[in-house]
């Protein structure tokens, strides 16, 4: 049980790990984990040059990001985008003209919205992936009652809002004007404010951003169905976590007073015919691919601990190793326990519904179901090149496992895309943890669980989920596993340096 506060019980206590002194040194740059952040990191420095030993777990690489295979299908794991540029047309953004220069990897700092100074980075880091077959996704849309509209949530903008609820428009804006006159144009947005966005959930920014009324309709009805306490369960500051907007006030009182305002530009690209996950396969395959780099698989880190400039990581399969500042990019919760520290966080769960279209249907790449007493709440198509499109469907919480593969078919006739639901073939359905809330509690509890891990003191590198609350996003992973390379070959080069220097003196 946890307090009021939230905060778990955290116990630090020394770990010895078994066969420490004794276990051989590895030379090399050791990697460990299977996160996207810990399988760049081993890509960046085998493209540096660098012997690297990459660790691989048990778990699929790649997490939430690589796709599951069912029936000799590639099936992705909801809506899985690229966001590669911000507020740049789509022109630009997937011309890589985006990628403008940016700053030294030795500022960054990981965070949910830390990687934003290094997206162009990002985008050419996905481009030497996938080069041409990198492509946009389609404007999101809505449907409104078998009705598509443009999407207000993913694209940020309220055109297609105005449309959806134009009869409390006239309503929506003066409860927006008055949050203008209480807290700004840009509202907690403001630096003066923006402490507001860490401390309250994103029910009371949109309250106070746009009134009760109209945040229920353009943010509660769809945070109901993706979590149990809806909004409640999301701190402001991470909205898009669970890709709902938070508008400024100013935003919304010009769109629902039908005046001129600046439309965000939130170009989405994908990999052709593959999706995300063909992404996580290139990864892994040119990794697979460098001459300098040994792959082995392992169980999960069991024991860490750091002896002078060594550290021992021991693993469940009885692997023991020492070397210099591993870079460790296993979960947080396995992390932590290899040091003795117990972190538990309350879980999202993901239900997903798989659904086969008939030849010849066509359905958008991305729609939300505005309909807030409907399970489907949004829906991705998926394009492979062997077979029919594939839609996956997200549903909400409350689903019984046994009709996650009707009302994801429903949904798709319900939208129009069929005419009838007998022309659906329901391929699955899944049911799992996806990610932590990403609420006040889940994040105090991380905040002490990392300080007792930093206060243990393991020499190492973290990336990926482990290294801040929320920062696990692709973006933010591919960051990260780029500054934890660039960290690796700028002290092996100081190191050389120095050695040189003192050769060179005496």
């Amino acid at each position: 049980m946890h307090d009021e506060a939230g905060i778990a019980s955290v116990e630090s206590h020394s770990t010895a790990v078994a066969g420490g002194r004794g276990a051989p040194i590895e030379r090399r740059q050791v990697v460990v984990g299977d996160s996207i952040a810990a399988v760049v990191a081993v890509d960046a420095l085998a493209r540096a040059g660098a012997e690297v030993v990459w660790y691989a777990g048990g778990q699929r690489v790649g997490g939430g990001f690589a796709a599951v295979h069912l029936g000799g299908r590639r099936l992705e794991l909801g809506a899985r985008v690229l966001e590669l540029s911000y507020d740049a047309p789509t022109d630009v953004a997937l011309s890589g003209s985006a990628a403008l220069a940016c700053p030294p990897l030795s500022g960054y700092r990981p965070g949910p919205h830390g990687h934003r100074e290094w997206i162009g980075l990002v985008d050419s880091y996905v481009r030497s992936l996938v080069g041409d077959e990198l492509c946009a996704v389609a404007p999101p849309q809505m449907d409104l009652g078998g009705r598509m509209v443009d999407d207000w949530l993913l694209a940020g903008d309220l055109a297609g809002a105005v449309e959806a609820f134009a009869p409390s428009a006239q309503r929506f804006a003066a409860a927006a004007e008055a949050a203008v006159d209480r807290w700004g144009e840009r509202g907690w947005f403001a630096s003066e404010h923006h402490d507001l966005l860490q401390h309250h959930s994103l029910a009371e920014a949109g309250a106070a951003h746009l009134g009760s009324d109209a945040s229920g309709r353009l943010i509660e009805s769809f945070a109901s169905r993706i979590l149990r306490r809806g909004a409640n369960d999301v701190i402001a500051a991470l909205h898009r976590k669970i890709w709902l907007p938070l508008f400024w006030p100013s935003t919304a009182a010009a769109a629902f007073s039908g005046a001129p305002y600046v439309r965000p530009e939130r170009p989405f690209a994908t990999v052709r015919e593959r999706g995300m996950s063909g992404l996580v396969d290139e990864l892994v395959a040119r990794v697979g691919a460098a001459s300098t780099v040994e792959v082995r698989h392992v169980g999960n880190l069991v024991g860490l601990e750091s002896d002078g400039p060594l550290t021992t990581c021991a693993f469940s399969d009885g692997t023991v190793i020492r070397s210099a500042r591993p870079v460790l990019g296993v979960g947080a919760r396995e992390l932590f326990a290899a040091v003795g520290i117990e972190l538990d966080l309350d879980p999202a769960h993901s239900s997903l519904g798989w659904v086969e279209l008939p030849d010849g249907a066509s359905a958008p790449d991305v729609w939300w179901v505005a309909a807030e007493d409907r399970p489907v709440f949004r829906a991705s198509t998926s394009r492979p090149a062997d077979s029919p499109p594939v839609v996956c469907c997200e549903l909400a919480w409350w689903v019984d496992d046994s009709e996650l593969g009707t009302e994801a078919a429903a949904a798709i006739a319900d939208a129009g895309i069929v005419s009838d639901v007998g022309d659906l073939q329901v391929l699955g359905s899944a049911r799992s943890r996806s990610f932590p809330l990403p609420s006040v509690s889940n994040r105090a509890r991380f905040q002490l669980a990392r300080a007792a891990f930093d206060a243990a003191s393991p020499i190492c590198t973290v990336v990926g989920s482990a290294s801040e609350f929320g920062a696990d996003t692709f973006n933010e992973q591919v960051v990260q596993g780029l500054a934890a390379a660039a960290a690796v070959v700028g002290d092996a080069a100081a190191a050389r340096a120095a050695s040189s220097s003192v050769v060179a003196a005496s």
